[in-house]
This record gives structure tokens, sequence and C-alpha cells, in this order.
């Protein structure tokens, strides 16, 4: 049996929350991974409130890839649009790391303060509302 200390946790998802900011457009599925270790945090504790912020993690990276990519598609187009979307994507990127940054401090005590993690779950839901929906189109 493997025994990961809350450091190792901690620095393995700072890594890959610094790759997200660093190329966002590139990096941001690692999210995949950053929800699939708050998972197993929330299954291996019994910590409903880290199984429903890892829920919220999924669901992220479908909606912040449009707007990442949004203004390379508008090359040549008005500056204010894609100022507009580089913006919205820098300031979800920042709520996202808040987000996550503050759940993982939850672990710092003998037993996981349910509460600030729900707190962080109810600002990862509030993030996802605010995204706007690009349609799919598929053939």
């Amino acid at each position: 049996m493997v025994t990961i200390t809350e450091d190792e946790l901690r620095g393995a998802v700072s890594k890959m929350l610094e790759r997200i900011l660093e190329w966002p457009e590139i990096n941001i599925d690692n999210l995949y991974e950053i929800a699939s270790i708050l998972l197993t945090i929330g299954i291996c504790k019994g910590s409903t409130s880290f199984k429903l912020l890892a829920d919220h993690i999924v669901s992220l990276p479908e909606r912040l890839k449009p707007i990442l990519i949004y203004p390379y598609q508008l090359a040549g187009v008005a500056g204010e649009l894609k100022d507009k979307y580089t913006k919205l994507a820098e300031g979800s990127l920042e709520q996202l790391r808040e987000i996550i940054s503050n759940s993982l401090d939850a672990l710092s005590t003998p037993k996981i303060d349910e509460k600030k993690v729900l707190e962080q779950v109810e600002k990862a839901r509030t993030l996802l509302s605010s995204l706007p929906r690009f349609p799919r189109f598929e053939e």
C-alpha cells in the first residue's frame, strides 16, 4: 500500500494548475486529472463535497475550450471583442485556481472542513453558470 500525503497531493495539483495557467489552450485537459484527484479524495475520505467539486471541474474544460480558442478565431476582427474573451478566459482561470487551492486547504485539518469545500463548490457552480455556451456543430 502506498501512502500519499497532503503535501504530495497539493504539489501534484499545483504543478498541473501551473501548466494550465501557463498555456491554457493546450493544457486545459489537465483539469480532468485534477478532478480525478479530487474525486479520489472524496471517495477515500468519504467527502461528498469533494465529489461535488470534482463533478463541476470535469464540466469546465468543455466550457472553457471555446473561450480560450475564440480570440484566435477572431484574428482581424475588432480588438474589443478579442480583448473581452481574453479577459473572460483569464478571469475564469484565476477563479479556478482560487477554487482548487482553497478546496485543498480544507485538507490541512485532521478532518476535512466540508463547509469550506462546499463554499468552493458553490463558487465552481457560479463560475460554470457564468461561462457562455457555444453551440456544438456535429456532423
